[in-house]
């Protein structure tokens, strides 16, 4: 009974669907069929795909099927059914995700993908979405094409993480568009509504993106300092020799590193990208605050002179009430001719506008200048910002059927070429050819097998099929690739070709390089200096001195904005150019960091830095078996001469930011400072409006058209007077002596 239940859930056999497949999972929902199977997607190795109804026993038994004929006699683990069931969002713990290498065969766990790879075949459980699926197929088709010859597992593994890597990537720039609306209509509107829960939409989605690649970065980190994971993942090889399982040491993981390593840096430059949105986020909000507390202050510098203006008026009136009692005074039988009323009336409308004059004086003198007028408006920076920091690859055209390039040769002259993708790979693969094979050489103790290059290697170069802009060295055969935005190039030991918008011969960035190549090659007077130390040294010198101008431009503009907000701090436009220059320092200290740790990648690793020399390889290929036998005193201290420069460059960036940081705080304390003096004047008249409307109220009582009985006696008048003017003054100095007991001072120093 049990038995047939277990069968009939799992259901042991897999179902070819040729029919129509749109009832597929759409929107992440699974599509499935009766008997527990579910619709899946199953790539093979001769670039077909189609969908089929399986079952995780099926899937089970397939890939024990496959261990079955690679031999047995190994401890390596096999996949188990706890294995399948943690591809399977059901019975998944958590989304963390996971790469499980097991016998022959890798699982996948990584959102919005769950697969199961093997030598010959691959099946991608159901539950992606439909964009998912469509850039699944056409990653497929293009690393079938591109590298017909690479082991299936290979191609199945990089055309999973490539899908991973740019759906995440896709799903980072479709929020930048989003989140820069909200927040450039944050910072522009008076009265924001909907604006603060777009926001609030707009964070928790690149909170949830950071959460997952910050997930799958370490996954792969992780992965890349497991050897025994990384070889194997030669599923092919140990099919082959199953030997190996035993032994894997005897050959070398460069080509699974090479792979891991280069979508580890695509994660990493996407957990950058949504980092520094959420740091344009925070610049925004904090320019916000300043701009928020310095309209309070000015709305409060409105609010005190029309309340003094109110005190003098109320002043006034309490002299026009009086007149009007209900008691006779030395001047209620008065006739002439209008005359005493006149200058009674001019003398309190004088009174209410000296009261306003001299308060308005006091204030001043005490460093509050009331006034209605707005501040000078100052020209915006985002023009010139915009002139000076162009978007990175901006104007490059990636299509495979051609690119302008600039060709340097040995000698330093250059010529504008157009090259395609696949005409640079085969230009390495000559140039790595034309080495000498040695094979009767003695073997080092510790083989290092320099990688050949790999299309993906060269699709890194490309801005469009680049999933990110960070700066890379890729050492390969015979050929050193480069990618420092705008700055693309593959370095042979002869030769150099330069990719990118920098190709235009009228750019001064191309200028400056042809004339740093000129100016090395005359003065290397070492012949053992290979040509690949020169090209290297001009583009690091080049991107360096890039950084450094970026550097100088943004450092004028925000200096001028720091001294003039800290003299105005009250100007709207100046906290919104100083908005703008810590984004773009933001971006820039973003390049600079990534530009230093590209140099420091490359001076922790010893390989690398061996493989760099490419002339000396290539006129002994002896040493390509044991890389560790010369020394690297070159290329390290050329690195670590860029890598000061960096350094240089990176301190002044962070000192640019810190100083705009304490110049804001600075400020939000004298706007906080003055908010409260402010605060205290308002209180002070408020307490002085209370205060007069007491006598207010007793003489408009008494001009009450009602009989109160004292009309006639004498001195009545004057002793109402009397009352009614003691009573605010009393009342004055018992607040003020109270709200000091109790710890409030509402003094007014002077400025």
């Amino acid at each position: 009974m049990n038995g047939l239940l277990h069968e009939h859930l799992l259901g042991p056999e897999i179902i070819v669907d040729d029919g129509d497949s749109t009832t597929a999972s759409v929107g992440g929902t699974k599509a499935a069929s009766p008997g527990g199977r579910n619709l899946a997607w199953q790539f093979d190795m001769h670039g077909q795909w189609h969908r089929v109804y399986t079952t995780r026993e099926a899937v089970l038994r397939e890939v024990q099927g496959a261990a079955s004929s690679s031999g047995n006699g190994t401890s390596f683990p096999s996949v188990q059914m706890r294995d399948i069931r943690q591809l399977d969002s059901a019975y998944s713990i958590s989304d963390r995700p996971t790469i499980l290498v097991r016998r022959q065969a890798i699982l996948m766990n990584i959102d919005p993908i769950r697969a199961v790879i093997m030598r010959h075949r691959c099946i991608v459980f159901p539950g992606l979405q439909s964009d998912v699926s469509k850039l699944l197929e056409a990653t497929f088709l293009a690393h079938l094409v591109e590298s017909p010859d690479t082991p299936f597992e290979f191609t199945a593994l990089e055309a999973v993480l490539s899908t991973i890597t740019t759906w995440h990537a896709t799903q980072v720039a479709q929020g930048q568009l989003e989140a820069n609306v909200v927040l450039n209509t944050l910072d522009s509107a008076d009265r924001p509504r909907d604006e603060f829960e777009r926001l609030r939409v707009v964070q928790r989605r690149f909170d949830e993106l950071k959460t997952r690649v910050q997930g799958i970065h370490s996954l792969l980190a992780t992965f890349l300092d497991n050897d025994d994971d990384l070889h194997h993942l030669y599923l092919t090889k140990l099919h082959n020799d199953p030997m190996l399982y035993d032994d894997w040491r005897r050959f070398d993981a460069d080509e699974a590193t090479s792979l891991v390593e280069v979508y580890a840096q695509r994660t990493f430059t996407t957990l950058s990208a949504i980092v520094l949105q959420l740091t344009k986020a925070n610049n925004t909000e904090s320019s916000l605050h300043l701009k928020w507390t310095s309209k309070r202050n000015q709305l409060l510098l409105v609010d005190v002179p029309l309340k003094l203006l109110f005190v003098g008026m109320w002043i006034a009136s309490f002299w026009t009430a009086a007149a009007a009692m209900n008691v006779e005074s030395p001047w209620s039988n008065l006739d002439d001719g209008g005359l005493f009323f006149w200058c009674v009336f001019g003398g309190l409308a004088l009174v209410g506008c000296g009261v306003f004059v001299a308060a308005v004086v006091y204030l001043r003198q005490r460093g509050i200048r009331v006034t209605f007028s707005a501040p000078m408006e100052v020209p915006s920076v985002a023009p010139t910002l915009a002139s000076m920091l162009p978007t990175p690859g901006s104007g490059d055209v990636d299509v495979d059927s051609g690119r302008p390039a600039l060709y340097f040769d040995a000698t330093g002259t250059f010529s504008t070429q157009v090259v395609s993708r696949s005409e640079i790979f085969t230009r390495i693969q000559r140039a790595a050819a034309d080495v000498p094979d040695v094979n009767d050489a003695p073997a080092s103790d510790h083989p290092v097998d320099i990688p050949p290059v790999h299309m993906r290697d060269i699709r890194m170069l490309e801005t469009a099929l680049a999933v990110s802009n960070e700066p890379a060295v890729s050492v390969r055969q015979q050929a050193i690739l480069i990618n420092c935005d705008p700055i693309r190039a593959v370095i042979f030991r002869d030769s150099c070709l330069v990719l990118g918008p920098v190709a235009a011969v009228d750019s001064a960035l191309v200028q400056r390089i042809q004339k740093s190549f000129h100016d090395r090659l005359c003065d290397a007077t070492d012949a053992a200096v290979g040509f690949e130390f020169t090209a290297l040294e001009t583009i690091l010198a080049a991107k360096c001195q890039l950084l450094a101008d970026d550097l100088y431009k943004l450092g004028g503009i925000g200096r001028q904005q720091l001294e003039w907000m800290a003299a105005d701090e009250t100007n709207m436009s100046v906290l919104d150019n100083l908005r703008m220059v810590k984004n773009a320092m933001s971006d820039l200290e973003l390049q600079v960091n990534a530009f230093r740790r590209m140099l420091m990648d490359i001076l922790d690793s010893d390989e690398e830095l061996h493989m760099l020399h490419l002339t000396k390889l290539h006129r002994d290929p002896a040493l390509a078996l044991d890389l560790f036998a010369f020394d690297t005193e070159e290329a390290e201290s050329l690195l670590e001469t860029y890598l000061q420069t960096n350094y240089s460059t990176g301190a002044a960036v962070e000192l640019m930011l810190y100083n705009i940081q304490n110049t804001e705080s600075i400020v939000l304390m004298k706007l906080d400072a003055k908010r409260n003096y402010l605060i205290v004047v308002d209180l002070l008249l408020t307490l002085a409006t209370t205060a007069i409307a007491i006598p207010n109220f007793i003489v408009n009582a008494f001009a009450m058209n009602l009989v109160s009985g004292v009309k006639q006696l004498d001195g009545m008048f004057w002793t109402l007077i009397a009352v009614a003017a003691a009573c605010p003054v009393v009342m004055y100095v018992a607040a003020l002596r109270h709200l000091r007991k109790t710890g409030v001072n509402v003094t007014m120093p002077a400025k």
